[in-house]
């Protein structure tokens, strides 16, 4: 379930939740069960709608205003072009909720909402309960503050499914809910990478603290949902590969069509290695530290979901539904391990990437433990 925290435990995470770590606890297979259980410390995702550009203004008054304000913000530089290569996020550190948000260089926005409660069972869907939005819309032109803050609020938002709604798939029931961090949103600001730390509001950086540890400014840009107090922080995307939940361009979707897992697995293993080279390379700030290592994670993971989708398929029915039970004991034992493993260096800036390092080790076991009845 989501919950505020006064400091964020690391970007992420979603879901990282830093994400940091929304992805050792609640995850697709995770979430059907595993799709029946949770990515934890980092439910159902679906392919990314197109969205249109917003219909012009027939109101003359309104068109000119808001020419004059673009025309400004490209004398100070800024537009949304600069948001454009990245990818924005509000999680919950360590737990397993988290918001993922793209802008367009038009100021078009989309993205998803989601969090899980693989425990929540009941007749019809023994996978759990997944909380989900899927969102899209378009901000309205940026009006300048100061030297490092822009605001403004947004003028269209859609949801793919109406929320108070829910359907059982796969045995997960999904409720759907309200894009999370946006929600009745009047003012966003837009924080810029130069913006002091000392200026920005405490209902911001108890969200982002943890990502600018020992700074003196932020380093990134910042989405700040003024009247809910919710901020988001954010990664280029042409330096960390996008986070997504279940798209059909993960790493382990390009292998489903293998019929030789072990050969699978020694991609998965190659690409892990790559990876982990740019981890170990020296040249990283702890924050991309986090992000690399929940890549890692997320890497097997992600095989962990391919893998259990295809047992699902292959198993005859009463050993699937062992294996389903031993698949909740194992995601139970993996949250307490990875949350006792970050505990040692509670609150640091490290945790998160302690948290990740600790979830990849374990669901890579897992991984080659459930090949085995592929075999």
């Amino acid at each position: 379930m989501k919950k505020k925290l006064v400091a964020m435990l690391g970007i992420g995470c979603m879901f990282i939740s830093a994400v940091s770590l929304n992805g050792c606890g609640n995850t697709q297979v995770e979430e059907e069960l595993v799709e029946s259980e949770g990515e934890d410390n980092q439910a159902s995702k679906e392919d990314t709608e197109v969205i249109t550009e917003e219909e012009e203004n027939t109101e003359p008054t309104q068109n000119l205003q808001e020419e004059t304000v673009s025309e400004e913000s490209m004398e100070d530089g800024f537009d949304f072009s600069k948001l454009a290569n990245c990818d924005f996020y509000f999680s919950s550190g360590v737990g397993g909720w988290g918001t993922e948000l793209t802008i367009d260089e038009k100021g078009n926005f989309e993205g998803n909402y989601h969090d899980s409660d693989m425990g929540d069972t009941g007749e019809g869907y023994p996978g759990g309960i997944c909380y989900y939005c899927k969102f899209h819309g378009k901000f309205d032109t940026p009006i300048k503050v100061n030297d490092y803050t822009y605001s403004t609020k947004i003028l269209e938002i859609s949801q793919e499914n109406e929320s108070g709604t829910e359907e059982v798939i796969d045995e997960v029931l999904y409720k759907y809910s309200d894009p999370y961090g946006l929600e009745n949103a009047a003012e966003i600001y837009i924080y810029l990478p130069d913006a002091k730390i000392k200026d920005l509001p405490e209902g911001y950086m108890g969200w982002a603290r943890m990502a600018v540890e020992n700074r003196e400014e932020l380093g990134f840009y910042g989405l700040y949902n003024v009247a809910q107090e919710e901020g988001f922080t954010s990664y280029e995307n042409d330096q960390t590969e996008k986070i997504t939940e279940n798209t059909e361009t993960s790493f382990a979707q390009d292998l489903k069509s293998s019929t030789d897992i072990d050969t699978e697995l020694s991609q998965v293993e190659e690409k892990e290695q790559e990876l982990d080279a740019k981890l170990q390379a020296g040249d990283l700030t702890q924050m991309d530290m986090n992000q690399t290592s929940y890549e890692i994670y997320k890497l097997w993971d992600d095989e962990l979901n391919s893998i259990w989708a295809r047992l699902k398929t292959t198993l005859p029915e009463d050993e699937m539904a062992k294996l389903t039970t031993q698949q909740k004991q194992w995601i139970s034992d993996k949250e307490k391990a990875v949350k006792e493993a970050g505990a040692e260096c509670e609150g640091g800036s490290i945790q998160p990437c302690i948290e990740n390092d600790k979830a990849s080790e374990l669901t890579k076991e897992r991984v080659y433990e459930l090949a085995g009845y592929l075999k």
